[in-house]
């Protein structure tokens, strides 16, 4: 099945069990919408949306994509609330 997906989505309750969070968590709702939004959006920017660059994705752009991905969604996680970050904040 992930061989016919071009994007996965992964819930943060299975990302946690994975690689648990390092730090206490004061929120977690939306943190996996969060982390999508900060992940589409550097691909987008990166201009790696459209099929035929995805299935040519390198190593070095899906790298840089995840950790902004993470960036994003580690700051919702350490304030009240559904509360994510501005594009100026990151």
């Amino acid at each position: 099945m992930m061989k016919q997906a071009d994007i996965v989505n992964v819930p943060d309750q299975d990302l946690n069990w994975i690689l648990p969070a390092p730090v206490p968590v004061e929120e977690k709702v939306e943190t996996g919408d969060t982390f999508n939004a900060g992940f589409l959006t550097n691909m987008s920017e990166l201009g790696q949306l459209k099929r035929p660059k995805l299935k040519t994705l390198s190593p070095k752009v899906l790298e840089a994509a995840l950790s902004h991905g993470a960036r994003v969604a580690a700051v919702p996680v350490l304030r009240a609330g559904a509360n994510p970050p501005w594009a100026g904040e990151l």
